[in-house]
């Protein structure tokens, strides 16, 4: 992704000028004002075309970065093969569960970053839709897009600072601000977690409305697109246990989308990478630098993939004792979501509404591409055999194998059994103990220090 000429400083000092434009225009039509005031933002960008506000958008999907990749290490798919290392000063505080700790070279969550995104997105859903020398197809999907990606960045920041969506406790459950309107002075409370998935459901469905291309091409597959509109709908409506709903914009998807990458064949791609037939949206890099360097796959995820899963070999590569991930730090491997992930989504929704032979048909579908023929063999017949009690775990496994490392571990824990989490950095360790209440991050301190009503 390219960034533009169009950088957040112009579009917000125009933004303030052309409003402070309105309210004198409004003055000087008052009685006794003789003449209309024209203010011009001089040097300013003041988007007006369909290409101007293209321009905003690719700004918009350029932001986006780092936070599923920084939310791994909270999880239980990491550990650190050398405590001294330089690299282990920037995951600090995530992989102690620290995330306002005194360790001020590590990386952390970037609210401001991600509430940039959200500003883009409302200058573009707000008057976009009136932008010069675009067709109105064009015009449509451009601000559906802006739905979407909005949609998509209060889903992380819900994730983030909110608690996990419980029915019976979302409606008090305090996450993050909504700001939809292009406000630059307006400082708000928290909003519940009951409202901020409300929103995200209400942003998707108008995007939806608008969206009218299937896919891109590969360069440009950053951008939503309508296949997925409907995949991040049934992301959504599974972390609100609305099972059936997830379900059905999963079948969507897998109507028109419905690939895997095949380990069994000779250089097949990883099922992450962008060019591949997996994907669907490739917003975030994942790990980008500084971030893999310290990493390697945990005890435990490696025990869970068997000596016939492909996966293994696929996705990491020896380092010493440990093993080290492939499938990070490139720009090619860009993955926000891909099929391997909607097979799985249709498993648990199937399983959530008892539907328990849909759901081993849609995990044994996935496992078919990424076990060895005869171990597949094995595997298919011991997931038929499942008791449907024992379902749900296995589901979870999967996930844990198949989406290793792509950002989804730490909240599947969160939505689901939350367990005691051990992390070592030399001798000592670091527990995250099970139903912790640091399974919910702390509003950065700087964000509150700018705004006191983050407080209630």
């Amino acid at each position: 992704m390219k960034s533009t000429s169009i950088n957040i400083k112009n579009i917000m000092n125009a933004w303030r000028l052309s409003q402070l434009a309105f309210v004198l225009i409004a003055i000087a039509l008052l009685p006794g004002c003789k003449k209309y005031l024209d203010i011009t933002p001089v040097g300013r960008v003041m988007p007006q075309t369909l290409k101007d506000y293209r321009a905003i958008m690719t700004e918009a999907y350029a932001s986006a970065n780092k936070e599923r990749s920084i939310t791994a290490y909270r999880s239980d798919e990491i550990q650190v093969d050398n405590p001294d290392s330089y690299d282990l000063e920037m995951i600090n505080n995530p992989f102690t569960w620290n995330e306002n700790g005194i360790e001020f070279n590590s990386t952390q969550h970037d609210w401001r970053g991600m509430y940039k995104i959200i500003f883009y997105s409302n200058v573009v859903i707000r008057d976009g839709i009136n932008a010069k020398e675009g067709s109105k197809t064009d015009i449509n999907q451009l601000v559906g897009e802006a739905y979407l990606l909005r949609a998509y960045t209060y889903f992380l920041l819900v994730n983030i600072y909110g608690a996990p969506y419980n029915a019976a406790t979302a409606a008090s459950d305090k996450a993050v601000p909504l700001v939809t309107a292009i406000d630059l002075e307006k400082v708000s409370e928290r909003n519940t977690v009951k409202e901020i998935y409300d929103f995200i459901l209400s942003d998707i469905s108008e995007g939806k409305k608008l969206l009218n291309l299937d896919s891109y091409e590969n360069k440009y597959s950053y951008r939503f697109t309508t296949v997925a509109g409907d995949a991040l709908e049934a992301r959504v409506q599974l972390y609100m246990k609305n099972y059936q709903a997830s379900l059905d914009a999963a079948k969507r998807v897998l109507a028109k989308k419905s690939a895997l990458v095949d380990l069994n064949a000779a250089n097949s791609l990883l099922p992450n990478d962008y060019t591949s037939s997996e994907n669907i949206l490739a917003l975030e890099k994942l790990f980008p630098s500084g971030l893999n360097n310290p990493m390697r796959v945990s005890e435990e995820l490696k025990a869970l993939y068997g000596a016939t899963d492909l996966r293994k070999a696929a996705y990491y590569t020896p380092a010493g004792s440990f093993l080290s991930v492939k499938k990070v730090a490139n720009d090619k491997y860009r993955s926000s979501i891909r099929t391997g992930e909607i097979y799985l989504i249709a498993s648990e929704a199937s399983a959530g509404v008892n539907n328990y032979a849909a759901a081993k048909t849609y995990l044994n579908q996935l496992k078919k591409v990424r076990f060895t023929p005869d171990g597949y063999t094995a595997e298919e017949s011991r997931i038929n055999q499942l008791p449907d009690a024992e379902l749900a775990a296995e589901i979870a496994n999967e996930r844990a194998r198949e989406l290793a490392f792509e950002g989804h571990r730490w909240f599947d824990l969160r939505r689901t059994t939350q367990p005691r989490i051990v992390h070592k950095l030399g001798a000592k360790e670091y527990v995250l103990n099970a139903g912790d209440s640091r399974y919910t991050i702390l509003i950065p301190r700087d964000a509150i220090q700018n705004n006191s009503l983050l407080l209630k």
